[in-house]
C-alpha cells in the first residue's frame, strides 16, 4: 500500500512551526519532521511558502490584496469576458445568416470549452487566494506578536 503524498498544508505548518521557534528552515530540518516525502517535493511546496511569506511580508495592510495577485485577477477576469463578449456577439449574428448558424455553433462550443477551462483557471486561483489570505492574516498576528 502506498503512503499519501506529502500535502503542501504539511509542509507550511512546519515552515511556521520552525519559524516561531528559531529554528532554520530547510528541506531537511521539514523531511526530519515529516519523516517521509521527497526532497524534491517538499522543495516546491517550501518555496511557495516562502514567495507567499515574502508578499506577506511586504504588506503593509495585512487585509490588503497584494498588487500582483490582483493584477492577476483582473486579467483573468479581462480574458473571461472578452471571451463571453466573443460567444454572445457570435449568437446575436447567427439568425441574421443562416450560413453562419453551423460555424457559430462551432465557435460557441469552443468558447464554451474555454470558458470552462477560465472557470477551472480561476477556481484553482481563488483557491490559492484563500490560502494566501490565511497566511496573511497568520502573518499579521506573527508581526502584531512580535512587535510586542
Amino acid at each position: 500500500m502506498s503512503r499519501a503524498g506529502v500535502k503542501e498544508k504539511e509542509v507550511f505548518e512546519i515552515a511556521n512551526r520552525l519559524r516561531a521557534s528559531d529554528q532554520p528552515i530547510t528541506v531537511r530540518a521539514i523531511r526530519e519532521e515529516l519523516q517521509r516525502g521527497s526532497l524534491s517535493t517538499i522543495n516546491q511546496h517550501l518555496a511557495k511558502w516562502h514567495r507567499l511569506n515574502f508578499m506577506i511580508m511586504t504588506q503593509d495592510d495585512p487585509n490588503k490584496i497584494p498588487e500582483a495577485v490582483q493584477l492577476e485577477v483582473e486579467k483573468a477576469w479581462r480574458s473571461v469576458r472578452e471571451s463571453v463578449e466573443l460567444y454572445s456577439s457570435a449568437i446575436s449574428r447567427a439568425p441574421q445568416n443562416p450560413r453562419l448558424v453551423g460555424s457559430n455553433c462551432a465557435n460557441g462550443r469552443i468558447a464554451v470549452s474555454f470558458l470552462a477551462r477560465k472557470v477551472v483557471s480561476l477556481s484553482k486561483k481563488n483557491s490559492e487566494l484563500q490560502q494566501l489570505l490565511k497566511f496573511e492574516r497568520l502573518g499579521a498576528l506573527v508581526r502584531s506578536t512580535m512587535d510586542k
